[in-house]
């Protein structure tokens, strides 16, 4: 009698709405879990890159993801929560190609936990051969392996942090 019972009220409307909701909040619950903790790049156990920015201009900072083939690609960086001591911070830049164009390395000195640091690196397209002395006719002598999606990785004390794309253009 009682399993008759137990089997009806599972095929019954109240049933399907109390599963219904506890699958919602646990959908809910677990997509806030992934965007709280998602929402912030992690270098580390506690130390988050606060703030990640491609930009052709330092002084401004305004993020730009196309550059010119004439500029140089700077990556804005900052952190927050960063032990005391020297964190060593490497941008890997990939060319379209696939492979590694070049990498920039900076030291940053943290005298103080709990305060925000930053600091930047950055990739100077150059001409290959022929492209110097032409370049001022035709801007894409010596870059085409330069035109293209990029991509730049960067890394905290031997970390991964994140990824960000960039595309080049003459």
């Amino acid at each position: 009698m009682q399993i008759t019972s137990i089997i009806s009220w599972l095929r019954s409307q109240k049933a399907m709405r109390v599963v219904f909701s506890l699958v919602f909040f646990f959908v809910l619950f677990s997509l806030s879990i992934m965007f709280f903790c998602g929402g912030e790049l992690y270098a580390g156990n506690k130390s988050k890159a606060t703030r990640v920015i491609l930009t052709a201009d330092i002084d401004g900072k305004i993020e730009v993801d196309e550059f010119d083939c004439r500029e140089k690609v700077f990556i804005y960086l900052e952190f927050r929560g960063l032990k005391k001591g020297t964190h060593k911070i490497l941008a890997s830049w990939i060319k379209p190609g696939g492979e590694e164009q070049q990498r920039s390395n900076v030291e940053l000195e943290v005298k103080a936990e709990g305060k925000t640091y930053a600091t930047w690196l950055w990739l100077k397209l150059s001409a290959g051969t022929g492209g110097g002395f032409f370049g001022d006719i035709d801007p894409t002598m010596g870059m085409e392996d330069f035109l293209g999606r990029w991509e730049v990785n960067l890394y905290i004390d031997e970390k991964f942090i994140i990824k960000k794309i960039f595309y080049v253009a003459c």
